[in-house]
């Protein structure tokens, strides 16, 4: 009986104590990250450059974040709760560590594509919706965060491998680092183009963090993303690519700009769950469901 006890206490703590880790590394990343939109914030009011001055600007930068987040936080926030611990188990392991987050961005990535296309291409409706007409100026600011949004999703699995084998320390190094180029960005950008410049930061940092956190992954860990990432990855960035430059200049079309819009994100949100039930195994009940779908079989 204790031993069967001991055994338990022993595999839960195994499971718990690296949560915790990832608890507190996530505190510190989440107040690094939200010191610097609030320094961003503080500099958009004081820029006098900005076509739209102050505490408005201020405002149109914060809606457009939130709405831009509130999506991808929601897949991050199921990711740590049932990533870390399959990684923690196999991260001794180096081809199961690479294979399972390998196996992570391709989920991530296919999980968030439809709504970074649908929100780029329907974002002055979804900010009427969940904002007010009044901050309709906030869509351009809204494709910048997108695109931060979808960086994240792709690079936050690789820096999990650094949680997972318990250098921690790194990866507070290159929180701090990124968040640090983070504000010198938004500085030089928001003096220039105010509100919009503060956008475009977000969007950048997440080129050089997923060039940063790869580089370091694959130094340490050995790890290198398989064709079929790179593959998912490639043609994520081209749809978001080809969504931002028909929402720029297709947006004259009046109703037949949301037309196509439409019929562009189904064809990617098909594209996507065709993918994911071809990542399920055979037999398992939800790919047997979904296969039954047209498009999808």
């Amino acid at each position: 009986g204790h031993g069967r006890e001991d055994k338990t206490i022993h595999s839960s703590s195994r499971y718990a104590i690296p949560l915790v880790q990832l608890g507190l590394v996530l505190v510190a990343s989440s107040v690094l990250a939200s010191s610097v939109s609030f320094i961003t914030r503080i500099w958009i009011v004081d820029n006098e450059a900005s076509l739209l001055l102050g505490k408005e600007a201020a405002g149109l930068y914060d809606q457009a974040f939130r709405v831009s987040a509130f999506y991808v936080n929601f897949v991050l926030g199921a990711m740590a709760a049932d990533f870390l611990p399959r990684l923690t188990e196999v991260i001794t392991s180096p081809d199961r560590r690479t294979q399972t987050v390998n196996e992570q961005i391709e989920v991530g990535v296919l999980l968030i594509i439809p709504g970074i296309i649908g929100l780029i291409l329907f974002r002055e409706p979804i900010l009427y919706v969940l904002a007010s007409k009044e901050f309709l100026s906030a869509g351009p600011l809204i494709i910048w965060f997108a695109c931060g949004c979808l960086g994240r999703v792709i690079t936050w699995p690789i820096a999990y491998l650094f949680v997972a084998a318990e250098k921690k320390i790194t990866f507070f190094a290159v929180e701090l680092g990124v968040s640090l180029a983070n504000v010198a960005l938004a500085w030089i950008l928001v003096r220039k183009y105010g509100a919009f410049g503060g956008a475009a930061a977000f969007g950048l940092i997440y080129v050089i963090y997923g060039i940063c956190v790869t580089a370091i992954a694959n130094k340490q860990f050995n790890f290198r993303p398989n064709k079929s990432v790179i593959k998912i990855v490639s043609v994520s960035i081209i749809c978001a690519g080809l969504a931002i430059a028909f929402g720029i200049y297709g947006s004259v079309m009046g109703f037949w700009y949301y037309a196509v819009s439409l019929v562009f994100s189904l064809v990617v949100g098909f594209f996507s769950l065709k993918e994911v039930v071809s990542l399920l195994p055979d037999g398992h009940s939800w790919k047997i469901k979904l296969e039954r779908l047209p498009f999808v079989s």
